[in-house]
């Protein structure tokens, strides 16, 4: 039986990049929940407010469908575990930043309810996140790299080009890693430096200019059948 998904996004699905340069994922995103239009507001109603969402997840995953969550943001890398800022700038100041472990605590809540969601996690230090909460999920990086922002965004909006009917999380992984890949060649550019071969994304892909990466995102799955799931298009 195909699994229906239904993808919802943590963030700021309006900023122009996503809206612009992905708008085959775009036009697949059925809600959205941004913490940064709430950042005034007490942790106790910033919470509720994100147990509103998370409801409302829980009642499109009905009849087969499953849910594909992004969280997207900056990743602080803390002691204490993965910290996410929601602003579009992660030099504003005023940005609002949260626990990683409040998101995946409250899909464990919902899971005891028959919940079924896969996750994407586009954030730096994304390997940090607790992805148990997931039946299968992506993260942009390990829990010590900084990441390639925009990585997963663009694997998934090249695989749901070139599927109409379906797709699964395995597709968009295998995707930014195959070198063959228009998003790997875009993004991924070797260079060697003191004998060492490195490699650098494009600049026109990083707000701030150049830096250095390797790819490090990494796929879990806590079942080994691959979750086909069908394309359902918003706009």
């Amino acid at each position: 039986m195909l699994n229906n998904s239904v993808i919802f996004i943590i963030g700021n699905k309006n900023q122009s990049s996503i809206k612009c340069q992905y708008p085959s994922l775009f036009r697949s995103i059925r809600g959205c929940h941004n913490p940064q239009e709430y950042k005034d507001k007490p942790f106790e109603i910033r919470k509720l407010l994100l147990q509103i969402f998370l409801n409302k997840i829980v009642k499109e995953n009905s009849e087969g469908k499953i849910a594909v969550l992004i969280i997207c943001g900056h990743g602080c890398n803390s002691k204490d575990g993965l910290k996410i800022s929601f602003a579009h700038d992660n030099q504003d100041k005023t940005s609002l930043v949260i626990d990683s472990k409040i998101i995946s605590e409250e899909i464990h809540k919902m899971n005891k309810d028959g919940f079924k969601c896969c996750g994407l996690i586009e954030t730096c230090y994304s390997g940090k996140f607790d992805t148990s909460c997931f039946l299968s999920c992506i993260t942009a990086t390990d829990e010590k790299t900084s990441g390639n922002y925009g990585l997963l965004f663009e694997t998934f909006d090249q695989v749901l080009q070139k599927s109409d009917k379906t797709y699964n999380l395995k597709q968009i992984f295998d995707e930014s890693y195959d070198k063959k890949s228009p998003v790997y060649l875009k993004r991924f550019k070797k260079f060697t430096y003191n004998g060492v071969e490195m490699s650098i994304f494009d600049t026109s892909n990083c707000e701030s200019g150049i830096g250095m990466t390797e790819n490090t995102s990494q796929y879990f799955s806590q079942n080994k059948t691959i979750l086909e799931l069908g394309i359902t298009r918003y706009r």
